[in-house]
């Protein structure tokens, strides 16, 4: 209805203070292809190649040509993830806390092992929700705990069962 002008009328529909908006809505997609933070983007490819599994030769930037394997630079990945851009660390937070979430929960198998991430993924949620709250100092409560913090656990955890 934002395209229909005040003055015309609509058969069976009432209006509020004389056709005035009552709110206004806006959304603002977010992709992970291009989240313009270099520690991000890594992270996420990274997480996308271990996911699906894809063998070595069809690798596009997975290994760093030093020798470093795909695990430890995964590793490096998850602990340089917590250094990103502030603006882009809130605007992917929900992803990123979804991805290290997962990932605690459910090792990658990278040729027949269990990747051993436990420990990097907590350590890293614990320091990213660390610089969540000095990011965002004024929307911490009296007990410092974070809005957006919250915010997530009650509303955006997504933890998937299945390997869709």
């Amino acid at each position: 209805y934002s395209l229909v002008p005040p003055t015309v009328e609509l058969p069976s529909v009432k209006w509020a203070d004389n056709h005035k908006q009552l709110f206004t809505l806006s959304i603002k997609p977010i992709s992970t292809i291009h989240s313009l933070d270099e520690k991000l983007d890594n992270f996420f490819h990274l997480t996308n190649i271990i996911r699906k599994n894809i063998p070595n030769h069809q690798r596009t930037t997975a290994s760093m040509g030093d020798g470093v394997s795909l695990e430890k630079e995964f590793k490096q990945s998850i602990q340089n993830s917590v250094q990103a851009n502030p603006e882009a660390l809130v605007h992917f937070f929900y992803i990123l806390f979804d991805k290290l979430l997962y990932l605690l929960i459910r090792p990658p198998v990278l040729n027949g092992h269990i990747v051993n991430i436990g420990q990097t993924c907590f350590e890293s949620l614990a320091r990213i929700v660390q610089r969540i709250k000095d990011l965002l100092p004024d929307m911490n409560d009296s007990h410092l705990r974070n809005k957006l913090l919250v915010t997530y656990i009650h509303y955006g955890c997504t933890l998937h069962t299945t390997d869709s």
